[in-house]
């Protein structure tokens, strides 16, 4: 596996380079400056990284939106292989974004995912739209990056109706089978808008954990942390979804998981703050804290987009890739426990103890969610309700786990010393519980895997440096008390 360090920071030597590389191989990017009004594309396995954030700076000098600096194709060959971005700063001037990910279909392999893909240690500065997306059968890790006024941190998008399918992709929760954002800081200084952290659909699936999110200012714009798009297009024998034409294809997302995030408003103001919103698919989220002062409002969303008051395709339960087995418990703004909230319009498709589960700190076992030791866990009188099956989508398509398949839930069980970080246990009966969710390996497995030539950089600098922007937080918040943007 060869070294390869480029000549300097110019688009057309770092290209060069890349082109030159093989699977496996190391390119360096040194420190400085350059604007790049192409798109670096990358189709093999490579270990790509600069002097470290602030030192290696990269400017999107592209006029577009929807134009990435870095764009990841995994190709057969590498499937199995690591590919790393880290040790830089990656600037969208408010205009472009920062780095596209995916693994397409192949006539060979067909449908194959790759999940061995860690982006890390990289400043993402005013990207516009996102700085990281994440597309069709790509999974992996974004860890220890800083999000400065991005409109979207992340997106986690999938292969639409073919992330559904459990022979390509099991739907395994607290498993590798997801993108993971974690050890992240997203800073929002009110300067510019920003429109969500991160959102998922077409398939997605994302696990955002151990996240810090620091709101220094007001903004124009109001905020929302997580999103998880449902489905947007009918899912029936008139819109086949496995037909390239179908409209069926924009499926929601798969599921989400939220957990041991915070988030911090630093100074006083009054714009709202949506903390999710939830439209689709099964989420676990626990053990967020939101430090906010008292005139903020907040909401929790969940809405059925396939119901009255959106596409109106439906008026009965269950939607298309609906919520359902959902879990929440532990989520407190300052000291106070929050709960989602299912629109209006989406009463009848979104209904506690069926679709969602709540904290319950009286739980016997009849409602809710319990926390506790493993031994207190209630033995019988549990509750549990009826799921329903689309008839169409399992006899034409039935490794799909979507559409209006909807499996029945039962309460749940949080034990907090069932394993390392807990084991979430669910009724399936009266009397008998089943393991349903235990939280991945944290750390991520992928940060165990690295390759750095020694002493050519440090990346564990602190991303906080001497510039603008340094504040200090409520001291009855316990967050960080300074945090500022590095020179670049």
């Amino acid at each position: 596996m060869a070294i390869i360090t480029t000549d300097s920071l110019s688009y057309a030597d770092v290209a060069a380079a890349v082109a030159s590389a093989s699977s496996g191989d190391t390119v360096i990017l040194p420190a400085g400056t350059a604007t790049w009004n192409s798109t670096l594309s990358i189709n093999k396995a490579l270990d790509i990284y600069g002097a470290g954030i602030g030192l290696t700076n990269i400017l999107n000098g592209q006029a577009s939106t929807s134009a990435y600096c870095i764009a990841i194709t995994v190709p057969d060959a590498d499937v199995e292989n690591p590919f790393r971005i880290h040790g830089m700063s990656i600037d969208g001037q408010w205009n472009g974004c920062g780095i596209y990910i995916s693994r397409a279909y192949s006539a060979s392999l067909g449908w194959v995912l790759a999940k061995n893909i860690r982006i890390y240690n990289i400043k993402f500065i005013e990207c516009k739209s996102r700085a990281i997306e994440w597309g069709l059968l790509a999974l992996g890790l974004v860890d220890n990056c800083t999000f400065y006024d991005c409109w979207q941190s992340g997106g986690v998008y999938g292969a639409f109706w073919r992330s559904w399918d459990q022979s390509i992709i099991p739907l395994s929760l607290g498993s590798e089978y997801a993108v993971y954002f974690e050890d992240n800081t997203i800073i929002i200084t009110g300067t510019i808008g920003v429109e969500t952290v991160i959102s998922g659909g077409q398939g997605g699936r994302y696990v955002f954990r151990h996240n810090t999110i620091n709101w220094l200012a007001d903004q124009n714009l109001y905020m929302q942390i997580c999103d998880a798009h449902g489905n947007q297009a009918v899912i029936d024998a008139t819109t086949d979804p496995s037909s390239a034409s179908s409209t069926g294809n924009h499926r929601g997302t798969v599921f989400t998981e939220i957990y041991e995030n915070t988030i911090t408003q630093t100074t006083s103001f009054t714009r709202g703050l949506r903390f999710f919103y939830h439209r689709g698919g099964i989420s676990i989220v626990f053990n967020n804290t939101l430090n906010l002062y008292a005139g903020i409002s907040l909401d929790w969303t969940m809405y059925e987009e396939d119901g009255p008051g959106r596409f109106s395709w439906l008026e009965t339960w269950p939607g298309y890739d609906g919520i359902y087995n959902t879990y929440c418990w532990n989520n407190l703004r300052n000291t106070t426990e929050i709960v989602p909230e299912p629109t209006s319009s989406s009463a009848a498709f979104i209904q506690e103890d069926r679709d969602y589960f709540l904290l319950n700190d009286s739980f016997d076992g009849s409602s809710g969610i319990g926390v506790g030791l493993l031994a207190a866990r209630p033995s019988s009188g549990l509750a549990t309700a009826s799921g329903h099956v689309d008839t169409w989508l399992t006899a034409n398509y039935p490794n799909d786990s979507g559409g209006r398949n909807h499996p029945g839930g039962g309460v749940g069980y949080f034990a907090t010393d069932a394993g390392p970080q807990g084991t979430l246990y669910r009724a399936t009966d009266s009397s008998t519980w089943e393991t349903y969710y235990t939280p991945y390996t944290y750390p991520h497995p992928l940060r165990d895997i690295e390759f750095e030539p020694d002493a050519y950089i440090n990346e564990n600098m602190s991303v906080d440096d001497t510039t603008a922007n340094t504040y200090t937080s409520p001291p009855s918040f316990g967050a960080p008390s300074r945090f500022t943007r590095a020179n670049y």
